[in-house]
C-alpha cells in the first residue's frame, strides 16, 4: 500500500480535497461532486466528513464511490458496515466494486419513495464470479463477460450504462432527465 501512496498524489493534480488526506477525498468534475471513501480508514472519521460534504455540496449531482458494496448479490455479499444513510444525506448514486459482477440495485433508504441508485461494477478484468440470492432492490445483474461502467452527466441528469467487452450496452439507467443531445 505504501508504494501506491508514494507513486500517486491523490486526489490528483487539479483536484481539491476537503478531507485533508489522500485516503478519502472529494472532487467536482463538471456537474458531479464525487466523494471517494477509503475502505481501510476508520468509518468514524469518514462518516461525519461525508455527511457534511454531501449537505454542503452545490453541484447538481453527488456520487459516493467506495470499494466494498453496501449491497450486493455477489458471493462476498453486502458490506453492512458501509450501509450508511447516503439517501438521507443527499447522495444521488453509490458506486462500488470488489465483487466481480455488475449489479444495479435500487433502494429507498430515507422513505421518500424515491430509490437511491447503487451500482456494483466489478467486471474490470479479474475472474468473474457467480451470483448468490438477489438482495432486496436488485433489478439488473450481469456476469457473462468483462466490461465497464460509463457515466454521462449534465445539469439535468446522469445516465449510467454498463458496456460489455465488444461495446454492447448491457444495462442503462437514467437519474433525472436526459441530457440535451444525449
Amino acid at each position: 500500500m505504501a508504494a501506491y501512496y508514494d507513486f500517486f498524489t491523490l486526489p490528483g493534480e487539479g483536484f481539491h480535497s476537503t478531507s485533508g488526506t489522500e485516503r478519502y477525498y472529494d472532487f467536482v468534475w463538471g456537474p458531479v461532486h464525487f466523494f471517494v471513501l477509503d475502505a481501510y480508514t476508520q468509518t468514524t472519521v469518514q462518516r461525519p466528513w461525508l455527511e457534511a460534504g454531501l449537505a454542503a455540496s452545490t453541484a447538481p449531482w453527488q456520487i459516493v464511490v467506495l470499494h466494498f458494496p453496501p449491497y450486493s448479490s455477489g458471493g462476498d455479499g453486502s458490506s453492512q458496515w458501509m450501509q450508511w444513510p447516503y439517501d438521507a444525506w443527499g447522495a444521488d448514486a453509490v458506486l462500488s466494486g470488489h465483487t466481480h459482477q455488475y449489479e444495479r440495485i435500487l433502494r429507498d433508504g430515507d422513505g421518500d419513495g424515491i430509490p437511491l441508485l447503487y451500482i456494483v461494477s466489478g467486471l474490470g478484468g479479474a475472474d468473474i464470479r457467480a451470483f448468490d440470492t438477489p438482495v432486496a432492490g436488485s433489478v439488473a445483474r450481469y456476469n457473462d463477460t468483462h466490461g465497464s461502467l460509463v457515466v454521462d452527466a449534465c445539469n439535468t441528469g446522469m445516465t449510467f450504462a454498463f458496456h460489455a467487452v465488444g461495446g454492447a450496452v448491457v444495462d442503462q439507467y437514467l437519474v433525472g432527465t436526459a441530457c440535451p443531445g444525449g
